[in-house]
């Protein structure tokens, strides 16, 4: 079972980062983010705590790209191979349909991770700007 899973796995990890759409949102991610800091530095003039202002962008911006992220990314796992034909073929070698499940969804998950990890050294910032106003 663990061994069809891996197989699917690498594969479509292979697959997923091979593509420029992964790239193009993960830098898309990047680009608001850093729009998000500029409001915020330009915001903290009229009003303070232009950390909270960045974090709660941030976390709105979190909100709505792990609802693209679910719509698209994990919805096409079984479809994908629905349209190359090859889920029948999985299923004869013997490949669970868990394991299908997760070999597919798995590669997902990573990309998602790691969208997410682009904002931790902003959500970091976001907490020492709110403490650094918050102390003045």
């Amino acid at each position: 079972m663990l061994q069809g899973t891996f197989a699917l796995f690498h594969r479509a990890l292979c697959v997923d980062f091979r593509l420029t759409r992964t790239h193009l949102l993960r830098f898309l991610f990047a680009v608001l983010i850093l729009f998000c800091l500029i409001v915020a530095h330009s915001s903290s003039r009229f009003m303070g705590a232009a950390g909270l202002a960045l974090f709660s962008n941030i976390i709105y911006l979190n909100f709505v790209f792990i609802l693209m992220a679910g719509l698209s990314f994990f919805a096409s796992a079984i479809t994908e191979e629905k349209e190359e034909q090859t889920i029948g073929l999985l299923l004869m070698a013997g490949v669970n349909p868990i394991s299908l499940l997760l070999g597919k969804s798995l590669p997902r998950l990573v990309s998602a991770l790691i969208l997410l990890s682009i904002q931790f050294p902003f959500t970091l910032l976001a907490i020492t700007l709110g403490e650094s106003l918050s102390h003045r």
